[in-house]
């Protein structure tokens, strides 16, 4: 049976790849930060690690370097998992010879179920889309886009008018609202709302879950 090694700081995130895998017929062995990881490495000698991109201290490509560099493991598949993958992430997993960069999941199909919420969209801040769930009449890539040209925009007035960077905005519209929050530095959650009562709900579920798609991130 062959074993893999996952490698997450988000326990939701490593168990839904565990169960993946686990249902596929593959040994599964977690490890919950990089430095476990590493430590893990010849203990466990794995068929194959899939790693987090993003993790304090040692992240997945400083792991996918160390496999690499394995006077046994250095032919194993390294599988990096990230909630953006853009140019950047690329350009460098590919330095590091990774195998692939696999697209993280996000909870947006959790915003997308309640009422009165057509589309929940992640953006990163160029506004290429991460992750999205539900229907509009443009795709997601397009109110994507959207999202972070609105919250450039508002951001740059916030920076003149001396307010800091911004971290939610509404938009009300004649036939709904678009709520705008900032998910750290590097992504923006965008959420259409065609039932204004939904607000309420909707911003209670993003500050609850804030810290968990920063996890993502």
């Amino acid at each position: 049976m062959a074993r893999v090694l996952v490698v997450d700081d988000s326990l939701s995130v490593r168990k839904m790849v565990e169960r993946a895998l686990e249902t596929k017929g593959f040994e599964v062995v977690a490890a919950s930060s990089g430095a476990e990881a590493m430590e893990r490495l010849d203990s466990t000698m794995p068929d194959l690690v899939v790693c987090d991109v993003v993790m304090p201290e040692v992240d997945g490509y400083r792991i996918c370097e160390t496999v690499r560099l394995h006077p046994v493991l250095s032919h194993i598949p390294v599988l990096l998992i990230s909630g953006i993958v853009n140019s950047a992430v690329l350009d460098r997993a590919a330095r590091v010879r990774s195998s692939a960069v696999l697209r993280k999941p996000f909870t947006a199909d959790d915003l997308a179920r309640m009422p009165g919420v057509p589309l929940a969209a992640l953006v990163d801040r160029e506004g290429f889309l991460i992750e999205a769930c539900g229907e509009l009449g443009v795709g997601p890539e397009v109110a994507g886009a959207l999202a972070a040209c609105l919250t450039e925009s508002s951001e740059g007035m916030g920076r003149e008018l001396g307010q800091g960077p911004l971290s939610s905005m509404i938009l009300d519209y004649e036939a709904g609202m678009l709520l705008l929050h900032g998910v750290g530095p590097s992504a923006i959650l965008a959420v259409v709302l065609r039932d204004p009562t939904s607000l309420g709900k909707v911003r209670y579920y993003i500050k609850k879950s804030l810290q968990e798609l920063l996890r993502f991130l």
